[in-house]
């Protein structure tokens, strides 16, 4: 498991790489919010993450604190998955994390069912979220049945509009990767090979008597004059 240490030192070699970059005091700034709420205890986090006048950047690096702590509870788990997929679907960055967030959310609610935490739940309902869990589906789908199979063990208020997004994630497909465009004109002249010729017998006997009456004589006479001297007879 990742040390407070190991974190430090990634902040450092950000700051040492980035010395040199144009960007650096923007990239600067960033490590300078992320240090302030990774150098803060698992209280500190869940204050910062549940604060709604903080800026969003720091709330998320909060609700990543929460979730990768082994003492956080179910509920704190639930409303920390809640904000960080409600954060990322509908921006720019949604392709970016939607595939890995599935990934994370299953690894950690299947880590909550095997710690024993959910030993007071029902057993049907945690085998719904085992299903969610394991299930081959992917991105905002997975998440989407995960968070709604979670949220009936978990003892928090989640508004409509949030729980029908839930449900829209659920329902939704499944994004595929671009499919390679083909060339309409090739297509159509391979269609055409693969077809037999029209032609009968007889076409081609007239086809090739049309060659032969059209035949031009060859003729190898020179377009230049003979090296031959003239006879001056």
């Amino acid at each position: 498991m990742r040390t407070n240490r190991d974190e430090q030192d990634i902040l450092a070699k950000w700051r040492t790489n980035s010395s040199e970059l144009l960007i650096k005091e923007n990239i600067f700034i960033a490590l300078d919010l992320i240090q302030s709420v990774l150098s803060g205890d698992r209280n500190h986090a869940l204050t910062v993450m549940k604060t709604p006048d903080a800026k969003v950047e720091k709330r998320l690096i909060a609700a990543l604190k929460v979730i990768h702590n082994v003492e956080t509870s179910l509920k704190n788990l639930f409303f920390a998955h809640t904000f960080i997929a409600t954060s990322f679907f509908d921006s720019p960055w949604e392709d970016f994390v939607v595939k890995d967030l599935g990934v994370l959310l299953s690894v950690q609610w299947l880590q909550k069912i095997k710690s024993g935490a959910m030993w007071q739940i029902n057993i049907n309902t945690v085998q719904e979220i085992e299903k969610a869990c394991n299930s081959s589906e992917a991105g905002k789908k997975k998440i989407g049945h995960i968070l709604l199979a979670a949220y009936s063990v978990v003892p928090t208020m989640v508004d409509p509009g949030t729980l029908q997004k839930f449900r829209t994630w659920a329902e939704s497909k499944q994004k595929q990767g671009p499919a390679a465009r083909k060339n309409p004109t090739a297509q159509r002249l391979i269609k055409t090979m693969a077809k037999p010729p029209h032609l009968t017998d007889e076409d081609i006997e007239a086809l090739n008597r049309s060659i032969k009456e059209g035949r031009i004589p060859v003729k190898f006479d020179s377009p230049f004059e003979s090296d031959e001297p003239e006879d001056n007879e």
